[in-house]
């Protein structure tokens, strides 16, 4: 199994550098793939501020709070949530549930110096046997615990 990080998901729906090695990814492990809410809240959350401020002109965080109280925010929050949930059925991609031990994320954050969400991704993988990490999120590289996916 390939935990799947919520940069592959931005980098696939949005064309970067890195769209070409995201969509490479999951055409290559289509049917191993899996993540978890925490990578699929921080994938909506990105694609909706990459919305916002690409259709709307909003780019600050206070702007965008009172913009989706509107009808054409809760639209775009809708297409975030579409074009995230189109990915994983796209390819299905199995949701695992998350670690929620605050103590085991704080041993994987102070051990490998990450922030915590990034060690309750390690801890998730860790936990439910996933091996692999596909993620172009160089703060977990040399974690022996996991191979990165690239």
């Amino acid at each position: 199994m390939i935990y799947v990080d919520a940069n592959i998901f931005y980098n696939y729906l949005f064309k970067t550098e890195l769209t070409e090695k995201a969509t490479d990814i999951l055409e290559e492990n289509k049917g191993e793939l899996v993540t978890s809410f925490a990578a699929l809240e921080e994938a909506i959350y990105v694609v909706l501020r990459k919305l916002l401020s690409e259709k709307s002109g909003i780019r600050n965080r206070h702007d965008a709070r009172k913009y989706l109280k509107t009808e054409e925010g809760k639209g775009f929050i809708e297409e975030a949530f579409t074009l995230i949930l189109a990915v994983l059925f796209k390819y299905g991609i199995e949701v695992i549930e998350d670690v929620n031990s605050v103590s085991l994320v704080e041993v994987y954050a102070v051990t490998y110096g990450l922030m915590p969400r990034d060690a309750q991704i390690l801890a998730t993988c860790i936990l439910n046997g996933v091996s692999k990490l596909a993620t172009f999120d160089a703060d977990f590289q040399g974690i022996p615990e996991i191979e990165l996916v690239q």
